[in-house]
């Protein structure tokens, strides 16, 4: 992969954009540097859930143990904390879309549906010939 200015990565006519945050203790000496990566795709990454699951169970408490030996990194934690909240929010909605499909499916009604009394018009009912 060719490293292009700016942070600009191209492989495969697909662009990486890097953001580096340097770790930097109290007295200014850099520690390290952690590379934030983001891919731009045709097909977004849209399992909530997985993203959730990986923020709670990696990120979080890796950002946390991060914090409590530099302190200074807070705020990764607080840029990872409110990143989870953000795709818990997504994840939330969608299960909430997908329970009321659900309860649409097993109780027989779509969104469209109406009740028959309402699809039969004034002008579908058949007239009466008048009487001569």
């Amino acid at each position: 992969m060719a490293k292009y200015p700016d942070g600009l990565y191209i492989k495969d006519d697909k662009v990486t954009t890097v953001m580096a945050h340097p770790i930097v203790n109290a007295s200014g000496i850099l520690l390290g540097v952690v590379e934030f990566y983001r891919i731009d795709s045709t097909i977004p990454f849209s399992d909530e859930d997985a993203e959730v699951n990986f923020m709670k169970s990696i990120c979080i408490p890796c950002y946390s143990l991060i914090v409590r030996v530099l302190p200074e990194t807070i705020p990764m934690l607080i840029g990872a904390k409110s990143n989870l909240q953000q795709w818990q929010d997504l994840a939330d909605e969608k299960q909430q879309i997908t329970r009321t499909n659900l309860t649409a499916i097993s109780s027989g009604k779509t969104s469209d549906d109406t009740s028959d009394s309402s699809r039969t018009s004034s002008a579908n009912k058949t007239r009466q010939p008048a009487s001569s």
